[in-house]
């Protein structure tokens, strides 16, 4: 079954080279969700170009998302391209509206300067208009109606969003939730291998 990897914001396909590393005998896939780096205008817009590109794929295959590609792994249970198999979510969230992280990352990215955004090559303004389109973003419902094998993941040292991957498992009705120990938010640079292995987990129980 084919893997299609999701990256995180401020990421690329690259950043899945660690974990691809370890799956040598797998048919991976990773996606770049930004064109030369730069944010759409809206969530939905880039929803919509993933989806579009999901629903491309001609045999099954499962999808795997950090942060980020997480949100876009929860929002493609809705209408869900007929190929795809099971999930793997890895620390996403999943409700956006009043959410303090999510409004608190928003306010310290609007006091840093452009400078620094420009030597990594993300325009600030695209990032803060992409960021505001998601404030009412909310996925539950997609969760509660999920009919697909997931699994939800998140590094032990990321307390901004291990409990929501908890709550995240529990809504959906084929899904459990595995603690990755000593790892932060970036499972991709943290636990590559440990990752790895529960995505060969996931495939060996859910051919």
């Amino acid at each position: 079954m084919k893997i299609i990897f999701l990256h995180g914001m401020g990421q690329s396909a690259s950043a899945w080279d660690k974990v691809v590393k370890e799956l040598p005998e797998r048919d991976v896939e990773t996606l770049d969700l930004f064109d030369n780096g730069q944010f759409p205008e809206t969530y939905h817009l880039l929803e919509t170009k993933v989806r579009q590109l999901l629903n491309s794929i001609d045999e099954e295959f499962i999808l795997v998302g950090l942060s980020l590609g997480a949100c876009l792994a929860f929002s493609s249970l809705k209408d869900r391209p007929n190929n795809l198999k099971g999930i793997i979510a890895c620390a996403g969230q999943f409700n956006l509206k009043r959410n303090l992280p999510f409004v608190i990352q928003k306010q310290v990215f609007k006091l840093i300067p452009k400078s620094f955004f420009a030597k990594q090559g993300v325009d600030k303004e695209k990032l803060i208009e992409f960021l505001s389109s998601m404030s009412d973003l909310n996925l539950t419902d997609n969760l509660i109606q999920s009919e697909i094998p997931a699994l939800v993941t998140c590094g032990q040292k990321d307390r901004f969003n291990i409990k929501t991957s908890q709550e995240a498992a529990s809504l959906m009705p084929n899904a459990c939730f595995r603690e990755i120990p000593n790892a932060g938010h970036l499972l991709t640079d943290d636990a590559p291998q440990t990752l790895a292995n529960l995505i060969e987990e996931f495939l060996r129980k859910n051919k």
